[in-house]
């Protein structure tokens, strides 16, 4: 029936006008111009169309319900048509192909009528549902083609999409479209517009670059308006056709943050795989959109993960947060993803640096189950992705071979490549995928176009080899070497990669060169494993030249110097030994930026070594590489890889004319000295000699740190090099072996063979099976050169350990045994008697004293040894680690010279190791303690006892022997240094040993100590005391006053001696340590000074004719120490002052040092201690408190703000005349040491004067309110102890009148925080805390009622319980007043 059946036949033209009226409202509303878009529709989609004004049904509700007819169609006018198109795509008969087809029919009536808007109409409604009507679209076209210019944007937009929605490529039609719109105006378009037309041309893949860029200028002053979906889908547009425009994404990245709170799941990846295709690295845009995926990845689909995973990785962003979140929700709904999706998340996850192997473990099941409906891209990606990956799943790789072998030989040549490739990095040897591509690879018909199939047999110059890409060729060729010649397929195809190369037609990249090279040393060279095949592959002679040829035309190596060095080892494994390649590698390695890895350093020297190639500047880089390293922090393998390349070519390169000196032109000639020989390089310049041999020690530290897990089979193997360069017995560990014993004898016999290439018969590490755990370890440390790629490139490991150890090793060394356990049996056994060679008696000294019982000729045999084990002693302390700066106890570490044993803070031996060693030296030691000089036996003690590994009968047995060799008489400078010594190891025995000072300072050595002191005193001035002389006058005044000999003349001769030797105080010069020996000596006068204090009588003791020359010299000391602390600015200032210092180059003060002078300080004597010093001193002194806060801990910060309060450095400070007591000081010192000079000391009253000048109150306000504050900062940190001595210092600064308002007021804020902390802690109290606690309390009740009244600013009720109740628990009288928290 027809759709004007309902209308009256009288007046057919007046019944048709409502009619027509109503279908041009339903089509202005389906065109959304008068409801909302939700809304469109409604109407047409009812059940019996569109009521007219009439009651009758309309014509397009009729045709878009389903009820007209092909004839009724073709009564539709071509507004109505397009209506009722656009109206039926949207209706619920959108399936029904005959409306269709009558639609179809309509459109090709009406074609010549039809206007922009309803051919727009018209296709958007067939590409809505979906109805691919060739003839209608071509028809359309042609139609659309003429009336190009009368189309308006939204009809453009419309128009166009339908065409690429259903996929019609119609150049001719999108051409002409492209011209219209880059010759028109923007008028018109708007987001929607512009995101349509630009996707609908990325669809068809047609990348008209003038009507994108006309686009790209639209959209970017446009891009304001755009909403989230809108970028990203113009994004995705741009990316979709490779347009890289880059002012366009700019502007698109501008407006980010604006949009990224609406991003969706599908406009982030979008984004993302936009800036991955395109490679615009615009971090800041893609760090925000990364960021955004943890958070909203539960919302994304099993798409959106797959193509962001791929997208970040491409865009090579390494976020671990993301990427976990990312392989979580990838684990935890596998289940949604297709074999497509599957394949790209694993292919993305596998080219990461860091492995997640336990992924793709786990995505194992899945990949199984989908692998059966995987295409054929899938199942190559998911096979390459777990090649790459190099943790593999058996069984996903066994189903991914099955379903691959009978597709290979329809793959293409490049997928069967890359498929080939991967079974190289697998090994794959004996899968018969690996026989069948390598066929396939091998089949002489070419797969292009249907060409013929060549006859004859397989050639380089034709069949599939011959149509390779180089990079094809490179990683056919690398996995043929991985596969080690498997097959007579593999074989033969190696044959025709080698034939094509012979041809030198292939342009290569600077990493396929690479590759290629490393294929070919891995095949051919040196240590290459014979094939399993029956084939026979050789090298033809001219591949090798023409791939050195290819590397030295390329330009581009100083970006990749890696390659370049991977290609110089290459060539050596070869034996092909090219100048020009091997001066550009080292050319190249040295200049360039960025720097090989350890392995690749060790690897190329081995090549010059090997190659005989000897460029001085790469040996010396190759070792600075190593150098800068604390031992222990590098692997050991490529340690002994450089170990054995030195050894080779120290052995090549000294031996003389029957292998000469290849040397480039600017490393020609010798720098050797004329009569000095040398076992390591002698014919080089001495500073590479000693590099080489430093480089030896390093390699023997690590094998130290190690020697707990390394079996013995390692060091015998690198004794033999250590050997062979004469360092056996002066190098650790080495030179704790037994001399003449079985190792030695076993590495010196070794030693006069020559060595083994580095390449070939590389050092490598023998696992234990007793070890606890397996020692570290490189890939690639059986010697073969590292390959370009890090999997791929390190072949498999190579044990080539003799299996046979030597007769020693099977009577000493059970099997198991680690290098520790054989070094502690070869230190238990007896000591020999060493013959006294030239060398072994230069390093025993003659006795220092006069009453030392060996004779003045040559020191016996067992003297000799006795001082080599002492000094051994020395060596091995040394490598004890620092223990914190700010640790207030003993120190370990390197005992100098002098007798100090101070440690290094860059590296150490961990004390699992040292400890043993040691003690069995000291009790080694302590059987030959007859045999040792006093000064050796004095440091060997000191060593012990400041190591803390001394046993108690080794300390008597040192002690008795000390005692009995004491200096006595006259005395020396070395005697002095070796008392001092003694004494500083004796001080730090007094707290770690039974008994203290009364067990270590026997009655002997306090007799014999004084007797020393009064004989040094009288002839101490004219003696040079060293380089440190004030800090070993200070271990002996402390040693003094330990053992209670403090007679005010001994003290006085002492002090004489301190002021006017040379270096003392009363000179001129400046120590490079003379802050650190100030320091001591200010700590060894304090108790000294408070014991003249007891003996004198009151005030006069200060100021007082009679003033004993300890507070003369505490002037001084403190005065210098002013002038040096200031030099050292605080870190919260802005200027120094050290340009009154004459020693600004001194080092700064440890923080334990700063820690023990202020608690020396604080026990000063008098009355008004801080009146005692320098105002200087006291702000400079807490300026290095505050700054060294961090290094001092809670614990020492704390400490030192109660000395501070003790001091009344809160207070104010009375009166003055500082300046003036130190110049009567200087002049008393000057006149007690030197009475024939008289002349005054001004450099330093001028010095104090400067500084006091720039304002010392000041200062010292700024430093205690820093310490406060760091204090403060700790206050969830500190304990009960520190708690109740910083509230003391608060209180006391509450009325401070250094302080500010302010200041004060963050005081009391801390104050109450820290009283509260108390409180909750009151049942950890000791007896001090307590006591500060009620001083506290008391404080508070004079000075401060109103924090006891509660209210606001006011002390909280549980604090003013807890001080109340302990004011009732003291009792009447009993609280401890302030004279017993400030005992002076």
């Amino acid at each position: 029936s027809s759709c004007f059946d309902f209308i009256p036949c009288t007046d057919a033209a007046a019944a048709m006008a409502p009619t027509l009226w109503n279908s041009a409202v339903v089509s202005r509303r389906s065109a959304g111009f008068m409801v909302p878009k939700r809304r469109r529709g409604e109407e047409l989609t009812r059940p019996g169309g569109n009521a007219g004004p009439r009651g009758g049904t309309g014509s397009v509700g009729a045709v878009a319900g389903g009820g007209t007819s092909s004839s009724s169609m073709l009564q539709l006018s071509p507004s109505e048509l397009g209506a009722a198109v656009r109206a039926a795509s949207q209706g619920a008969n959108v399936g029904d192909l005959r409306m269709w087809r009558s639609f179809a029919e309509a459109t090709l009536f009406h074609a010549g009528q039809l206007k922009p808007k309803q051919m727009a109409f018209i296709t958007n409604g067939f590409a809505r549902a979906t109805v691919p009507d060739r003839d209608v679209f071509r028809r359309l076209a042609d139609s659309a083609m003429e009336q190009v210019h009368e189309f308006e944007p939204r009809d453009i937009a419309l128009f166009l999409n339908a065409y690429a929605k259903l996929q019609f490529r119609d150049l001719g039609l999108f051409e002409c479209f492209a011209k219209a719109i880059s010759s028109g105006d923007s008028i018109g378009y708007g987001e929607q517009q512009l995101s349509l037309v630009a996707n609908a041309y990325a669809r068809l893949e047609l990348g008209d670059v003038g009507l994108f860029k006309v686009l790209g200028v639209w959209i970017s002053k446009r891009v304001a308006e755009f909403t989230p979906q809108g970028v990203a889908a113009v994004a995705n547009a741009y990316a979709k056709v490779l347009m890289r425009d880059v002012e366009l994404f700019a502007a698109l990245g501008s407006n980010m943050e604006r949009l990224l709170p609406r991003l969706d799941p599908r406009a982030i990846s979008n984004l993302l795989n936009a800036y991955a295709r395109l490679q615009i690295k615009d971090q800041d845009v893609l760090q925000q959109l990364v960021g955004l995926v943890p958070s909203r990845v539960h919302d994304f689909g099993a798409v959106e993960v797959a193509a962001t995973a791929n997208a970040i990785t491409k865009l090579g962003i390494h976020n671990h947060r993301t990427f976990l979140a990312l392989a979580t929700t990838i684990k935890e709904r596998s289940a949604e993803f297709r074999s497509r999706q599957l394949a790209q998340v694993i292919h993305a996850f596998s080219t990461l640096t860091v492995t997640y192997g336990r992924l793709l473990m786990d995505l194992s099941p899945q990949v199984l189950a989908s692998a059966n409906m995987a295409d054929d891209q899938s199942l190559v990606l998911l096979f390459c992705a777990y090649a790459r990956a190099g943790q593999p799943s058996g069984q996903a790789i066994q189903a991914l071979v099955e379903l691959l072998l009978p597709r290979v030989q329809s793959l293409d040549v490049q997928v069967q490549v890359q498929l080939f490739y991967a079974c190289g990095r697998l090994a794959l040897r004996s899968e018969p995928l690996t026989h069948a591509l390598a066929a396939a690879l091998l089949a002489s018909q070419r797969r292009r176009h249907g060409e013929a199939e060549p006859t004859g047999p397989p050639s380089a110059s034709t069949g599939a080899v011959a149509a390779l890409a180089p990079q094809h060729v490179a990683n056919c060729l690398f996995a043929a070497a991985r596969l080690n010649l498997c097959s007579d397929e593999v074989a033969g195809l190696t044959d025709l990669l080698q034939a094509r190369l012979a041809r030198g037609d292939m342009d290569f990249e600077p990493q396929q060169s690479a590759n290629v090279l490393h294929a070919l040393a891995a095949l051919h060279g040196v240590g290459a494993e014979p094939g399993t095949c029956a084939q026979v592959v050789t090298l033809p002679a001219n591949v090798v030249p023409a791939m050195v040829n290819r590397v030295l035309k390329e330009r581009r190596w100083a970006e990749q110097p890696r390659l370049l060095a991977s290609a110089a080892v290459s060539c050596a494994r070869l034996r092909h030994s090219s100048t020009p390649m091997f001066s550009l590698a080292s050319r190249t390695v040295r200049e360039a930026r960025c720097t090989l890895s350890k392995q690749g350093v060790a690897d190329l020297l081995a090549a010059f070594s090997v190659t005989q190639l000897f460029d001085l500047d790469l040996f010396v880089w190759a070792l600075t590489c190593f150098s800068p390293n604390a031992p222990g922090s590098t692997p050991m393998a490529p340690l002994l890889m450089c170990l054995g390349a030195l050894d080779y070519a120290n052995h090549v390169f000294t031996g003389s004319e029957e292998v000469p000196l290849t040397a480039f032109p600017d490393n020609a000639g010798s720098a050797s000295e004329a009569g000095e020989t040398a076992l390591l390089f002698p014919s080089c310049p001495r500073a590479f000699q000693h590099q080489a041999l430093e480089f030896y020690r390093h390699v023997g530290l690590s094998l130290l740190m190690l020697a707990q897990t390394l079996p013995v089979q390692t060091l015998t193997d690198l004794a033999v090099p250590f050997a062979r360069a004469g360092l056996l017995p002066l190098t650790p560990p080495f030179d704790l072996l037994e001399a003449r014993g079985p190792a030695w004898r076993a590495a010196m016999e070794a030693a006069d063979d020559p060595p083994n290439e580095p390449l070939s018969s590389p050092l490598v590490l023998t696992a234990s099976p007793l070890s606890p755990r397996r020692p570290p370890r490189a890939q690639g440390t059986s010697g073969v050169g590292s390959g370009p790629n890090a999997e791929a490139a390190a072949p498999e490991d190579e044990d080539l350990a003799d299996e046979s150890p030597p007769a020693w090793s099977e009577q000493h060394a059970p099997h198991g045994d680690t290098v520790l356990d054989f070094l502690l049996g070869q230190l238990a056994s007896p000591l020999p008697m060493p013959p006294c060679s030239p060398s072994s008696s230069s390093s025993a000294p003659p006795p220092s004293h006069s009453s030392s019982s060996s004779s003045s000729s040559s020191p016996s045999a067992a003297s000799v040894a006795a001082v080599a084990a002492a000094e051994r002693l020395a060596r091995y302390a040394a490598m004890l680690p620092r223990s914190s700066s700010a640790s207030r106890g003993r120190r370990r570490g390197t005992l100098d010279a002098s007798g100090t044993l101070e440690g290094s803070d860059t590296f150490g031996v961990a004390a699992a190791v040292l400890d043993p060693l040691l003690r069995q030296m000291g009790t080694q030691l302590a059987a030959m303690a007859n045999e040792l000089p006093f000064s050796d036996l004095v440091v060997a003690l000191t060593t012990l006892l400041q190591a803390g590994v001394c046993p108690r009968s080794s300390l008597d047995a040192l002690l008795l022997k000390a005692e009995r060799t004491f200096p006595v008489g006259s005395v020396g400078q070395q005697d002095f240094a070796a008392v001092a010594t003694l004494c500083r190891g004796l001080a730090a025995a007094s707290e770690t040993v039974v008994g203290g000072s009364d067990d270590v300072f026997t009655p002997g050595i306090r007799s014999k100590l004084v007797s020393f002191a009064e004989g040094f005193g009288a002839s101490g001035k004219a003696l040079d005391l060293g380089n440190r002389p004030l800090r070993d006058l200070a271990s002996l005044l402390a040693a003094l006053q330990s053992v209670g000999e403090v007679e005010p003349s001994l003290i006085d001769t002492l002090l004489v001696v301190a002021l006017d030797c040379p270096g003392g105080l009363l000179q001129e010069a400046y120590m490079s340590d003379e802050l650190e020996d100030l320091s001591s000596l200010l700590s060894a006068l304090m108790p000294l000074a408070a014991v003249a204090a007891r003996a004198a009588s009151g005030s006069q003791v200060m100021d007082g004719a009679s003033r004993p020359l300890v507070f003369d010299t505490i002037d001084i000391v403190t005065a210098r120490l002013a002038q040096l602390l200031a030099a050292v600015p605080a870190p919260w200032t802005s200027s120094s002052s050290s340009s009154s210092s004459p020693s600004s180059s001194s080092p700064p003060l440890a923080a334990a040092r700063v820690a023990e002078l202020v608690a020396a300080v604080a026990e000063a004597p008098g009355n008004a201690p801080r009146e005692c010093f320098q105002p200087g001193f006291v702000a400079a002194l807490a300026e290095r408190v505050a700054a060294s806060s961090q290094e001092l801990g809670p614990a020492g910060l704390c400490d030192c703000l109660y000395a501070f309060a003790r001091l009344g450095l809160l207070t104010a400070r009375a009166g003055g005349g500082e300046l003036e007591r130190l110049a009567t000081a200087l002049a008393r010192a000057r006149a007690a040491s030197a009475p024939e000079q008289r002349e005054q000391d001004g450099g330093l009253l001028v010095a104090l004067r400067q500084l006091d000048a720039t304002g010392s109150e000041a200062r010292l306000r700024a430093a205690l309110v820093a310490a406060m504050r760091g204090a403060l900062v700790w206050q969830r940190r500190l304990g009960t102890t520190q708690a109740a001595q910083t509230a003391f210092f608060c209180t006391l600064a509450l009325d401070s009148p250094c302080f500010s308002d302010s200041e004060r007021d963050e005081a009391r804020k801390g104050l109450s925080q820290l009283l509260e902390q108390l409180c909750w802690q009151r049942q950890k109290w000791s007896a001090e805390d307590r006591r500060l606690a009620v001083a506290v309390g008391a404080l508070l009740r004079a000075e401060f009622p109103e924090l006891l009244r509660g209210g606001p600013g006011g002390l909280s009720r549980s604090v003013r319980e807890a001080l109340a109740e302990l004011r009732r628990s003291c009792g009447a009288g009993g609280s401890p007043g302030l004279e017993e928290v400030f005992p002076r």
